[in-house]
């Protein structure tokens, strides 16, 4: 591989100029030994003549040299960073901190720690010759150290005493506390008990009263139907009603019985041509058959008095439906369906309450059948 440096590039540019072609400058350096390619020669040519850059001058000349040595010689101690701040405050030379540090080891300077001396440096430098004004001074700075530490374990001993009287105030805060909420808790339960009388005693109020208007109250004659017997009174019954009202109140639930069931009523005619209509307007369905067939049976009469007050069984506070009327509903209908289950009767209890559960606008149309 053919090296071309820098004088070669240098004769092959001045030839080129003198009006050498590419092939008589490849054939002289031939001759001299060197034998290029003619790109190469090409290249060299094209290539303008690099020129070497001028170096800046030195900062640190030999006078920055005398001047950092004096300093050092004036004190032998001071580090690179306050040379060079002591060289750009006196002699406005600013050079950086490794320029410093090369100069000084280039002057016969080491950078080491210090050894430890304390009397002579600083203001102990002016000690050293009076050893008794130093003693002195170290006695009376021992003496204000003990004063000061005397001073810390008093106020230390203070916050001491402050922290136990405060967890004594805190312990009797939280008895209080509880007696507090103890008493809070005995007013609430007092509180609730008054109320409670309170409320008892409104409630006999109001029996006494409605007892005295029972008893203040005329009885009259109620007219009945000549189907339905009418019903004994006990002699028991009788000697209640003359008893003064707070007898009466007292005895109220031994002495009087309210009947569950309504005594049986006489039934309305029902024949094959009703059952055929019947079971046409039910659409087959053994609910809404039954419930049609109570409708039919009973009178309007009966309706008024039992809407909103009676269902089937009497269960929920109601009275119960007449024995006679259930039996010949469930008679009917396991004659007209034999294979009725438990569920289908069911149904038809439910479809006949909610029929008693309110009044109808029009009861005269129910009964239209």
């Amino acid at each position: 591989m053919t090296v071309i440096n820098a004088q070669v590039s240098k004769l092959i540019r001045t030839l080129r100029k003198k009006g050498w072609s590419t092939s008589a400058i490849a054939k002289h350096l031939a001759m001299t030994g060197i034998k290029p390619s003619l790109g190469t020669i090409r290249r060299h040519c094209r290539h303008a003549v690099v020129e070497q850059k001028k170096r800046k001058p030195r900062k640190v000349t030999n006078q920055v040299m005398e001047i950092i040595d004096s300093i050092l010689r004036t004190d032998g101690e001071l580090p690179a960073r306050k040379v060079k701040a002591l060289l750009q405050r006196r002699h406005n030379i600013r050079i950086c901190l490794n320029s410093v540090r090369k100069a000084v080891r280039n002057l016969g300077w080491n950078f080491g720690k210090p050894r430890f001396v304390p009397l002579t440096r600083g203001k102990n430098k002016d000690l050293l010759c009076d050893d008794k004004g130093w003693m002195a001074n170290a006695e009376s700075r021992l003496a204000a150290r003990t004063a000061e530490l005397t001073s810390e374990q008093a106020q230390v001993a203070q916050l001491l005493a402050e922290n136990a009287s405060l967890k004594a105030d805190l312990s009797a805060s939280r008895a209080e506390t509880d007696n507090l909420r103890q008493e809070m808790q005995g007013l609430r339960e007092a509180s609730q008990t008054g109320l409670l009388m309170q409320e008892m005693r409104a409630g006999i109020r109001e029996l006494h009263s409605a007892l005295r208007m029972v008893h203040s109250t005329p009885v009259r004659p109620v007219p009945r139907r000549a189907s339905t017997p009418s019903p004994q009174l006990d002699s028991s019954v009788l000697s209640d009603c003359q008893m003064s009202p707070l007898a009466l109140s007292s005895s109220l639930n031994d002495s009087i019985q309210i009947p569950c069931q309504w005594a049986d009523v006489s039934l309305r005619d029902f024949g094959p041509e009703d059952h055929a209509r019947l079971h046409q307007q039910s659409y087959g369905q053994v609910g809404r058959y039954g419930c049609l067939l109570f409708r039919h049976i009973i009178s309007e009469e009966n309706y008024q008095a039992w809407s909103k007050t009676t269902n089937w069984d009497g269960s929920k506070g109601k009275r119960a439906l007449p024995q006679n009327v259930k039996t010949f509903v469930v008679a009917t209908l396991k004659r007209h369906f034999p294979g009725m289950d438990r569920g289908k009767l069911k149904e038809c209890v439910d479809k006949i309450n909610e029929f008693l559960r309110t009044t109808r606008k029009n009861p005269q149309a129910l009964f239209l059948l």
